[in-house]
C-alpha cells in the first residue's frame, strides 16, 4: 500500500471559547479552527523560515531530517524537527508563530513528532531547552517530559 508523504499526522478541530454560559460551560463563537500537522515539503521552506525567524531561531535551507509543520487556515504557523538518533529520538527545534502560541499548536506538534519517532522505533525522546524559553519548558512538561539535567535544561520522555 502506497503512503502519502504529506498526509496529516495529527489533526485537531477546536471551538474557540469566548466566555462562559450561566452554568459555567464554555460559550463558543461557532468558529471552528482546524489544525493539521503534516510532513514539510520543499515548498514549505520559505514559510518555515518565517516561523523560525519570528522565534529568533536560525533559518534552515533543507528539510532533512524529519521536519513537520502545523497548518491552520492554509498558513504554516509552526514547525518541529525530530531526529531518530537511536536509542533515543531528539527534538532539535520547535517554533510557533507568536500569534498562535496559546492554541495548543505546540502540543500538537510534539504529539506528531512523538508519533513519528515511535513509528521509527524510538523508545524515548529528549531535547535541550535554552534557559530563557520558559513557555517551551512548560509545554513539554505538560506533555509529560521530565527534566533530567537542571543545569543543561535537558528534558526526556519515555514513549
Amino acid at each position: 500500500m502506497a503512503t502519502n508523504p504529506t498526509a496529516p499526522i495529527v489533526t485537531l478541530e477546536m471551538l474557540a471559547a469566548t466566555s462562559t454560559t450561566p452554568n459555567g460551560g464554555p460559550r463558543t463563537t461557532g468558529r471552528v479552527q482546524h489544525l493539521v500537522v503534516r510532513p514539510a515539503t520543499a515548498d514549505d521552506l520559505p514559510a518555515i523560515n518565517v516561523v523560525l525567524e519570528s522565534c529568533h531561531l536560525a533559518m534552515v535551507d533543507d528539510l532533512s531530517p524529519t521536519v513537520l509543520v502545523a497548518v491552520r487556515d492554509n498558513t504554516i504557523v509552526g514547525c518541529i524537527q525530530a531526529i531518530n538518533t537511536r536509542p533515543c529520538g531528539l527534538i532539535m527545534l520547535m517554533a510557533v508563530l507568536p500569534a498562535y502560541r496559546h492554541g495548543r499548536t505546540a502540543l500538537k506538534l510534539i504529539e506528531a513528532a512523538e508519533l513519528t519517532l515511535r513509528l521509527q522505533g524510538c523508545p524515548a525522546w529528549q531535547c535541550l531547552v535554552r534557559g530563557d524559553r520558559h513557555e517551551w519548558m512548560e509545554t513539554i512538561r505538560a506533555w509529560g517530559a521530565t527534566e533530567t539535567d537542571r543545569n543543561m535544561r535537558v528534558f526526556r520522555k519515555e514513549l
